[in-house]
């Protein structure tokens, strides 16, 4: 989807932080499946491209995008996936993570990013204090669900 000049709706960026929220908390419950539906086809193949570049397998690959590979295949491939975005996220209690959704300034289709904060165990006053931990780069998809394009392990 292009951005047409309008500005972001609430409920754009609502959406897109719950897609940000069941892409996290899929990785914490390591529920491999999940994990793969939440990302866009950009983030598939990029994946997909980055595990050839590693050493998979170009049939292994182009059936797994394709739909034709086993499910033995297909589950090993995205467990290893799993266990590469735990280490991404090792440090990072998900549970306890808040998250801040804004679109992104400059690009043309409407992104949102959406920060994940770690809520800090001591109080100031009535507030917690939170720091960043990372974000999760989400877009519309033209079927109208939102998906993850990209994941940024790091404050930035």
């Amino acid at each position: 989807m292009r951005d047409n000049g309008r500005p972001m709706a609430a409920e754009d960026l609502a959406a897109a932080q719950a897609a940000a929220e069941r892409f996290l908390a899929a990785i914490d419950k390591s529920d491999h499946r999940a994990v793969w539906d939440c990302f866009s086809e950009i983030a598939q193949a990029f994946v997909l491209n980055r595990a050839v570049d590693r050493g998979m397998d170009f049939d292994l690959m182009s059936g797994i995008r394709d739909g034709t590979a086993s499910d033995e295949d297909v589950d090993r491939y995205l467990e290893e996936l799993l266990e590469g975005l735990r280490r991404d996220l090792r440090g990072v209690d998900i549970g306890r993570l808040i998250f801040e959704a804004k679109p992104e300034a400059e690009t043309t289709t409407r992104q949102v990013r959406v920060v994940y904060l770690l809520e800090m165990d001591m109080a100031i006053g009535d507030q917690r204090p939170s720091i960043p931990a990372g974000s999760v780069i989400v877009a519309p998809q033209d079927d109208g669900t939102w998906k993850v394009d990209r994941l940024i392990p790091r404050p930035g």
